[in-house]
């Protein structure tokens, strides 16, 4: 089932970490600055987290970023393996899921 979906087993600990690294290695400069910004009307995240329930703290920083990433990597990898080969694949790969989700970028320039 893993092989039609696109995944392999072999490597598959170092193909987690390493882009889980990178996203949050991109990120931390964003949760470091929500975390010691405090404002009258903004709490700031860690006061957010504390009043917030683990298993939606567990949902959203945890599970669903994990999930969506295999699936999105499952559908486009079989896609892409074929036509760019491995190394190029590695590289759009990311592309895409970034420009999946350039929207949220407008929907926060909008509010």
């Amino acid at each position: 089932l893993l092989h039609t979906l696109g995944l392999k087993t072999d490597g598959l600990i170092s193909a987690v970490i390493y882009p889980s690294l990178l996203v949050f290695s991109l990120y931390f400069g964003y949760i470091l600055q929500r975390a010691t910004h405090h404002d009258e009307e903004d709490e700031g995240i860690v006061a957010q987290l504390r009043s917030e329930r683990r298993d939606i703290l567990l949902r959203n920083f945890v599970v669903a970023p994990i999930v969506e990433e295999i699936v999105f990597r499952s559908c486009m990898v079989p896609l892409l393996l074929p036509h760019l080969g491995p190394h190029w694949t590695i590289f759009v790969c990311p592309l895409f899921f970034g420009v999946a989700h350039i929207h949220h970028m407008f929907d926060h320039l909008r509010s």
